[in-house]
């Protein structure tokens, strides 16, 4: 055998290296190919997805658009009324339609009360920046919680209906003036002491304040039925009624 017809070692070993890359080449090529198609279906999916999302988002425009629409719309209805309830108490306050008892004139000045703070409450959800941010101002000032306590037993006794169901508010005992806003501490107190009563079928809810490190607020139905509901508040106005206003349902 000639030298021309034998392949030198050197010159197969390369030639079977180049088979290798080859093979390889064409391997790394078709993983190529099917990224490239799985790199295209996501990129659809993405496009479908940013789709969605701006259907959503003009969805939540719309949703919003409604809200203040409603908003105002409610402003006129609630403050209408309201604005009689106050316009009538003064009238009755006035003895314009003739005198009356101790009990009548509380029970008046009572309702005027209630009836501005729930005006206070219907502008406090008129005012959109507010609600969309989560804050609502605080106006803090001193007062004695047993007057708290007064006027919370004067706005639940109207409405005690049943006879088997009890409201107990114990004496503030040691317990120091507090300096917060009282009517956002009263309105929590109330939504509480609703809850408390609405979930007692018989028995009593006592509502309790003690002094320690803080000032603490205990509201619960003492029955079987029912477990208490507790919310503590600090003398602090920021730390306490800005974070627990708005949190009836913490009755467990």
């Amino acid at each position: 055998m000639s030298s021309i017809d034998t392949v030198p070692p050197d010159l197969a070993e390369l030639a079977r290296e180049r088979d290798e890359l080859a093979e390889l080449v064409a391997q790394q090529r078709a993983e190529i190919d099917a990224i490239n198609v799985e790199l295209a279906e996501t990129n659809n999916g993405v496009v479908a997805l940013y789709a969605e999302l701006e259907d959503r988002a003009e969805q939540l425009r719309e949703a919003s658009d409604l809200k203040s629409r409603f908003l105002s719309y409610m402003s006129h209805e609630f403050r209408t009324p309201l604005g009689s309830i106050m316009s009538l108490s003064r009238i009755l306050l006035d003895r314009m339609d003739g005198p009356l008892t101790d009990e009548q004139e509380k029970q008046i000045r009572l309702m005027r009360e209630s009836t501005a703070e729930l005006t206070d409450m219907v502008n406090d959800l008129l005012d959109l920046a507010k609600v969309e941010a989560g804050r609502i101002s605080i106006s803090p000032g001193w007062f004695e919680m047993v007057d708290l306590f007064s006027a919370l037993r004067g706005m639940f006794k109207p409405i005690l209906t049943s006879t088997s169901v009890a409201l107990i508010f114990a004496e503030p005992v040691d317990v120091p003036k507090l300096f917060t806003d009282h009517k956002k501490l009263s309105q929590i107190l109330r939504n509480f002491i609703s809850n408390a009563l609405k979930f007692t079928s018989a028995g009593s809810v006592l509502v309790a304040a003690r002094s320690d490190a803080t000032v603490s607020c205990s509201i619960g139905p003492c029955s079987a039925s029912a477990r208490a509901a507790r919310a503590a508040f600090t003398r602090d106005p920021l730390s306490a009624a800005s974070e627990s206003i708005g949190s009836p349902s913490a009755l467990t």
